[in-house]
């Protein structure tokens, strides 16, 4: 009789494991590669335009972007341009971000975006992107 029970617990022991794979998969980490995100920049005169976008086929909980223009400096070290900006969209696959920084000085640029998404599940996760550099 003992074993029997003991038995019958690990099926359900066993049978349960296996059932909640599938639900803990489902909101497990998810590459944040470069084809769902990236940071772009385009310089007129002294004026860049930054835009940061990121697309997926996940609805996310959030999506917050923090996007930073950066000036090269010596010994290939950046630095802060102006202010961060930052956006959130809520329950979204997509974000897009546009800002304008007038008045550059002469030197080479890029656009720095940190993109953090919160899953359904609650999971948070980072992704960095950098668009090519411009020079003035």
């Amino acid at each position: 009789m003992f074993k029997k029970v003991i038995s019958v617990f690990l099926v359900a022991v066993i049978s349960f494991c296996f059932l909640a794979v599938p639900a803990a998969a489902a909101d497990t980490s998810r590459d944040l590669s470069s084809d769902s995100n990236k940071s772009e920049l385009s310089i007129s005169g002294t004026t860049a335009t930054c835009k940061s976008i990121f697309n997926d086929t996940v609805t996310y909980t959030s999506i917050t972007a923090v996007q930073t223009l950066e000036k090269k400096g010596s010994f290939w070290s950046w630095s802060t341009v102006g202010s961060q900006m930052t956006r959130t969209m809520n329950n979204s696959s997509t974000l897009s971000l546009t800002t304008t920084k007038p008045g550059l000085t002469s030197g080479t640029y890029r656009v720095k975006t940190v993109f953090t998404v919160v899953t359904k599940g609650g999971a948070t996760e980072t992704a960095t992107a950098y668009s090519g550099e411009g020079s003035i």
